[in-house]
């Protein structure tokens, strides 16, 4: 079955209209039916094609990882295959690595971000997709992707972070979000640390940021980016 699997999207990868025929929703069957060897092959035939490992991570595996995690919502996707398939796709960023086009600077400080999730999130690679994006653009991010608050807030006293990301995607979980929020400021060593805030609760209540305490919010890996880089200078050569 592997080695048919493996046939099959060397045939698919063959095929000059590739980058139209997968689809997020064809990458979830893969995803769930085949075998890892499958998976990569396939992403082989992608960038052989010409698509860029930039074009392959912000437009089939994030909005793959949004279907995988709405298919659950909905029940129709068992919370074993959820779990199972981000795993795989998690698996498939990380051997893209060698391919991402930051390949570092040692004589320049990176910029440095930290990442945590609010209480009761189910699901975290939407986030470790965001986490990825920042790493993969040369910023230098703490590997808790699900670190809680109480985590976070330990981590920024104990660590010199130029910015936190927090992850919300519960209204219901705003005033508890403020109080971290309040206590990251408080306990950071990070005097300017900047405070960056996604998830649907921001997408659903966008007049919540600022009393919230953060200083922006993004919708997506490529808005949280822009709004990072642009607020959080990296350091030039001496």
């Amino acid at each position: 079955m592997a080695a048919h699997g493996l046939e099959r999207a060397r045939a698919v990868a063959a095929n000059d209209d590739l980058s139209r025929i997968v689809a997020p929703k064809t990458l979830v069957r893969h995803i769930l039916r085949d075998e890892p060897e499958t998976h990569r092959a396939l992403f082989d035939g992608l960038l052989d094609s010409g698509l860029s490992s930039d074009e392959i991570y912000r437009n089939l595996l994030s909005p793959t990882a949004v279907l995988m995690g709405d298919l659950w919502s909905r029940d129709e996707l068992t919370f074993t295959d959820a779990t199972i398939g981000l795993g795989r796709l998690r698996a498939l960023i990380r051997a893209m690595d060698w391919i991402t086009p930051y390949n570092g600077d040692d004589q320049i400080k990176p910029r440095s971000a930290i990442f945590g999730t609010g209480s009761g999130e189910e699901f975290t690679f939407g986030f470790h997709l965001i986490e990825e994006g920042f790493r993969w653009s040369g910023w230098r991010t703490a590997s808790g992707v699900r670190s809680s608050t109480d985590q976070v807030i330990e981590s920024v006293r104990r660590n010199c972070f130029d910015m936190v990301c927090l992850s919300l995607s519960r209204a219901e979980e705003m005033a508890r979000a403020a109080l971290a929020i309040q206590a990251i400021r408080k306990s950071s060593r990070n005097a300017e640390i900047f405070i960056l805030v996604v998830g649907q609760a921001f997408v659903d209540h966008p007049e919540m940021v600022e009393p919230l305490g953060a200083h922006a919010a993004a919708s997506s890996s490529r808005a949280a980016l822009h709004i990072a880089d642009k607020a959080v200078r990296p350091p030039t050569k001496q």
